[in-house]
């Protein structure tokens, strides 16, 4: 098949050739080939408990690979695909991917660059985004099936959620072969079936384009919003246009006010991130949105719903426009230093410029943090809590304490329920995607990369690469490729 991969590691040297953190790779570390060998299907999962029938056979995995896969492509399969530690994930499914899209940095990642990823005959293929048609499923008979009162589903054995033919979309974990070729293994809590296009957008080439820039930075988002942050997910509540005073009218007290103040908005986390919250509005609640985004991007973010826009531009002081509308109930940092610590050194504990350490102010001065609400919190996806960034923290020391204290660094897991909600608002019209102007082809895939490293959050829109020449416009069953694909993968 083709793919686009890092360096293999060398037959005459047992080390490979990039490592985290001391050689990470780059663009150029990266090679295109059309003889690449095909993914292998799990052997088995880490979880080695009896099959799910229940008769008290084990049935390894491996001993079903030969139901439903060709006997050329169990001779080119090598380096099998390892199990997710999620328990819920019971099906393997092999896409041929359609589109993905390069992020920025994955090349240095840790979990790119593990050791054991690079053999003599395999390297890590990037891309962790992807939109593919199911071309085989696999069923692993040693992964339990259980309900809430951990008794056997046995009605449920071999029920897959998708099946051969569906198109899909999600977002691959990071520690295995991303979709930049042209197939690709992924679980079943990694995907989920592709909305349906709002009317707005009609359904064609596209439509699987701006898929490709949704899943790792909704996630992301959605994530950082809803789950580390907190905030009430948001709601779809029913009109009817035959009662248009239906859901319109206001509570009898007044809304509470959320304050949210998002850095790197215009990011492709960034725009997400500010639409998300404003769809979390509601009758019963508003949500305040403080966008800070390089000055050229301001108009869009506030068409998107962002309330504010603190333009962020070196060597200009925002402190005037940000400490206003402090205190915040959540701050999400998608930028990093230098724009994090100083957004944090404008908070004190300091109460009317007198100073906690006067024992008439003690008490007082608990509750008079200036950034954020007491039980505020900061979450990161740019940088974790380190001496180095609260050296950078212009604030006293009780003030750092309280900030660590609320500071929540992560990074972005695949969820296939999380993804389905994104999926709703997409459906609903609330999520508008960004896309670069150009679309780059699997063999210009060096050339996507670099262009994704060069980019960086200086203009809107993700880069993406179109893998198959089957898109949803000139084949939306899937049937003339899955007839192509027939004497290499028959169905399962």
């Amino acid at each position: 098949m083709r793919a686009l991969h890092l360096t293999l590691r060398s037959s005459t040297n047992s080390a490979p050739p990039l490592a985290f953190p001391v050689k990470p790779a780059t663009p150029s570390d990266l090679l295109f080939s059309d003889t690449y060998s095909l993914p292998g299907f799990a052997a088995q999962l880490q979880n080695d408990t009896a099959d799910a029938e229940g008769d008290g056979n084990s049935t390894s995995f491996a001993d079903t690979l030969n139901d439903g896969v060709s006997t050329e492509e169990n001779a080119n399969s090598t380096a099998p695909s390892p199990a997710p530690q999620d328990s819920r994930s019971r099906y393997q499914y092999l896409l041929e991917v359609i589109t993905t899209s390069p992020t920025r940095g994955e090349l240095t990642w840790k979990e790119t660059l593990l050791p054991e990823r690079f053999t003599t005959s395999r390297a890590p293929i990037p891309c962790h985004d992807v939109v593919g048609r199911i071309v085989a499923v696999r069923f692993h008979p040693k992964l339990p099936l259980t309900s809430a009162t951990s008794k056997p589903r046995r009605a449920l054995t071999r029920e897959s959620k998708y099946k051969i033919g569906d198109v899909v979309y999600g977002l691959i974990d990071f520690d295995r072969d991303g979709a930049a070729a042209d197939q690709v293994l992924v679980w079943d809590n990694e995907i989920c079936k592709v909305p349906v296009p709002p009317q707005a957008i009609a359904q064609g080439p596209k439509w699987d384009v701006m898929l490709a820039t949704i899943p790792l930075a909704g996630l992301t988002a959605w994530q950082a919003l809803f789950e580390k942050g907190s905030l009430q997910e948001p709601g779809f509540e029913p009109q009817n246009p035959l009662i248009p005073t239906m859901n319109v009218s206001e509570p009898d007290t007044e809304r509470p006010i959320l304050r949210i103040l998002i850095t790197g908005a215009s990011g492709a986390v960034g725009l997400l991130a500010v639409q998300m919250a404003a769809a979390a509005k509601s009758r019963r609640r508003d949500i305040h949105i403080t966008a800070i985004c390089n000055s050229r991007h301001t108009h869009v973010l506030r068409e998107l719903g962002a309330d504010v826009i603190a333009s962020y531009d070196l060597g200009v002081n925002i402190e005037d426009e940000v400490v206003p509308l402090a205190p915040f109930d959540l701050i999400l940092d998608l930028a990093g230093p230098p724009l994090l610590p100083a957004i944090l050194s404008m908070h004190s504990t300091r109460l009317n410029g007198h100073d906690p350490t006067n024992a008439g102010m003690v008490h007082q001065s608990e509750h008079a943090h200036t950034l954020l609400r007491p039980n505020g919190k900061i979450v990161s996806i740019a940088t974790p809590w380190t001496n180095d960034l609260a050296r950078a923290i212009k604030t006293d020391e009780p003030g750092k304490a309280w900030l660590k204290d609320r500071f929540k660094f992560f990074v972005v897991k695949p969820d296939t329920e999380q993804l389905s909600r994104i999926s709703d608002l997409v459906e609903h019209g609330r999520l508008k995607c960004f896309v670069h102007e150009e679309v780059f082809n699997l063999e210009r895939g060096k050339e996507a990369m670099e262009e994704c490293e060069r980019r960086g959050r200086q203009t809107l829109g993700k880069v993406v690469i179109r893998v198959s020449g089957s898109s949803l416009e000139n084949d939306p069953s899937g049937a003339n490729r899955l007839a192509a694909l027939s004497s290499h993968i028959p169905p399962a």
